[in-house]
């Protein structure tokens, strides 16, 4: 069996050189051959077979796209990987509908490289290679940070590791503070998305500070994407343009992500959420409880036979007193000159 046969192209001497010396530590037999330009690359693959193909966009005569489209005209099946030095969105739209297996921005994440250089190869036990173009991570992220323009960019896991990150934290925020802070975040969002149904959580968050704008969304149900940009950096349309940037590198990270062999979901049963409580009152047995109105009668009538009861009884017993000591006749009033005179 010959050994596999990988062609780089690329007109920068040392990124050639980085490639290769990364393709010969893989512990399998494989042949490397590198050129500066995409002419000289269309000879050798006219003279020999070519497993895969890992080339730069931009070369000095036939582009890398160009190139591609050239060796599957030879070969249908080969094997594309593609790598840019150039961030313009025009280039990258081209780049993800250019057919690749996987492309990257420079400078390239040699680890990530390897991984979708050995699912190509079918060397991870697949025999499919990944069908979908891979970004670095560490790349993926740099290019957010400069879009948006925020101070750093970190892609922390829910187990509080710094995955990888493009820029330096503020030295005026603690970091330890700021990793409790996102994890709890985190896991309350997830829960509560996986709570209304959502197989992942879709979710956008800004937190406006006093000398910092933070904003954070979920990549997968494991990780979490974090910006952190200068004060009143995420209000009104930028907010939404931000938005759309985050979801678009989202969607680049699971794919990168999910070459390289990094999980972004949860085990099911490692998911808690817990039931809702049922409050049982606990009500006297006092028999059906009587009309409010019907109360309200009865309570008017015991007033008023309680009032007319009250002075009934205080008139009868005035009849009743006798005089006493205090009180005199009207004799002896008379007796004593306190009666007026008759006439």
């Amino acid at each position: 069996m010959r050994p596999f046969h990988v062609l780089i192209v690329d007109d920068q001497r040392d990124a050639r050189s980085v490639l290769r010396a990364g393709l010969e530590t893989l512990e399998s037999s494989i042949k490397i051959t590198d050129v500066p330009s995409g002419e000289e690359a269309i000879l050798v693959i006219a003279s020999s077979p070519i497993d895969l193909l890992v080339a730069d966009i931009r070369l000095p005569g036939i582009s890398g796209l160009e190139l591609k489209e050239r060796a599957r005209m030879r070969n249908p099946d080969l094997k594309v990987i593609l790598i840019t030095g150039v961030s313009d969105p025009r280039i990258r739209e081209k780049v993800a509908q250019a057919g690749a297996e996987a492309y990257f921005y420079k400078p390239v994440e040699i680890d990530d490289f390897l991984r979708a250089v050995e699912r190509c190869l079918g060397l991870t036990g697949e025999v499919e290679a990944a069908s979908t173009p891979v970004i670095g991570v560490s790349e993926r992220l740099g290019n957010l940070r400069q879009d948006v323009q925020a101070v750093c960019a970190i892609l922390i896991s829910d187990n509080g590791n710094i995955v990888s990150q493009a820029g330096n934290l503020p030295a005026d925020i603690d970091e330890t503070s700021l990793v409790h802070a996102l994890l709890v975040t985190l896991e309350v969002t997830n829960k509560f998305s996986l709570a209304v149904g959502a197989a992942q959580p879709e979710d956008f968050m800004v937190f406006s500070g006093g000398v910092y704008d933070l904003a954070l969304v979920h990549v997968g149900q494991t990780m979490g994407l974090l910006l952190i940009a200068p004060a009143r950096w995420a209000g009104g349309k930028q907010a939404k343009n931000l938005k759309n940037e985050m979801h678009m590198a989202v969607e680049d990270l699971l794919v990168s992500l999910s070459v390289i062999g990094v999980p972004v979901s949860t085990v099911e049963s490692e998911i808690s959420i817990p039931e809702p409580v049922e409050v049982e009152e606990e009500l006297a047995e006092t028999g059906p409880l009587p009309d409010l109105d019907a109360l309200l009668v009865q309570a008017e009538k015991m007033a008023k036979v309680t009032a007319d009861a009250f002075w009934d009884a205080a008139t009868e017993e005035d009849r009743k007193e006798a005089p006493g000591a205090d009180t005199i006749s009207y004799e002896q009033a008379k007796q004593l000159g306190l009666a007026p005179e008759e006439d």
